[in-house]
């Protein structure tokens, strides 16, 4: 879609589709109404992380791209941090629908404001939108090396969101208090705010992109054969060490099209949207077969 209409165009429309939908989920009269709006949301949230970290590398011609890339990423972090903290408490004072309606607000409102700031960048005309042909597409489904990023790079997200998702149930097993385990839920997402940032700053400093990703996985699987050893007041630096560790890794994965010489720049988005369907897959897979594994031999052996 981006390649064909166009980064600024792209991302004014993932905004827009994603705030509509949220209107729509909180105008919902019925559970089907309120499913297919959501779908649709995430429709739009999924154009928009595609783009949005290419978007930020392509605006710098020299090094600094990969740095810049790294902060958008963390900005996901942050914003999923703040939105799972903060929603509880908007929708206890205005309630769940107009916590939707208000968030769907603000998505067109940042929308409209791409539309208004964004510049394509010096000499990416076709930035703005080329016509889709079989080479164009096949430039990134033909590529072995997005697929083998995205196969690399699947059990590990799958993985960290299996931990972040189902520890709050291992920490109540293990006697940890509701607030320690609520901070450890909350430092797996906020670690990726510098973590991306130190990833897209290990690409701008030369580092190339195997051994970031092969250095942040290892280091990632040894801290998670620690957690069922570690007493209570461990949790908090293994979450926030294995956070900041998996989007190191991960930020340098989506920052690598951009930089790819056997990718041209307008088609860096699609690239990053395979990336991200294929780690998609390994989000569904693991944390389900973590979850077989400890009602068969426990979380010990999960972890």
């Amino acid at each position: 879609l981006v390649t064909r209409i166009g980064m600024r165009s792209g991302l004014m429309f993932s905004m827009i589709v994603l705030g509509l939908s949220c209107i729509g989920s909180g105008l919902a009269n019925n559970y089907e109404t309120l499913m297919a709006s959501r779908i649709i949301g995430g429709f739009g949230a999924g154009v928009f992380t595609a783009v949005a970290p290419p978007a930020a590398v392509l605006q710098f011609s020299d090094r600094r791209g990969p740095l810049a890339g790294g902060i958008v990423i963390g900005c996901f972090s942050l914003g999923i941090s703040l939105g799972l903290g903060l929603w509880g408490s908007i929708s206890e004072i205005v309630g769940w629908r107009w916590a939707l309606a208000a968030g769907g607000v603000l998505s067109i409102a940042f929308g409209l404001g791409i539309a208004g700031v964004w510049r394509t960048p010096v000499a990416g005309e076709r930035l703005e939108g080329v016509r889709l042909t079989k080479t164009v597409i096949s430039e990134v489904f033909a590529n072995k090396n997005v697929w083998l990023l995205g196969i690399a790079t699947l059990a590990g997200y799958g993985a960290f969101l299996g931990a972040s998702q189902l520890y709050p149930a291992y920490g109540a097993t293990r006697g940890f208090s509701p607030t320690s385990i609520a901070v450890t839920g909350f430092l797996f997402g906020i670690s990726g705010v510098p973590g991306s940032i130190f990833g897209g700053w290990l690409q701008e400093s030369g580092a190339r992109i195997k051994p970031i990703l092969i250095t942040t996985l290892l280091l990632c699987g040894a801290l998670y054969f620690i957690i069922p050893f570690a007493l209570e007041k461990w949790m908090w630096p293994l979450a926030f060490g294995i956070g900041f560790l998996l989007n190191a890794g991960f930020a340098a994965v989506l920052n690598s099209p951009a930089q790819s010489s056997r990718i041209a720049p307008e088609n860096a988005g699609t690239a990053v949207g395979l990336l991200l369907t294929i780690m998609a897959v390994g989000g569904f897979l693991m944390p389900y077969i973590f979850g077989l594994i400890v009602s068969v031999a426990g979380y010990e052996s999960a972890w």
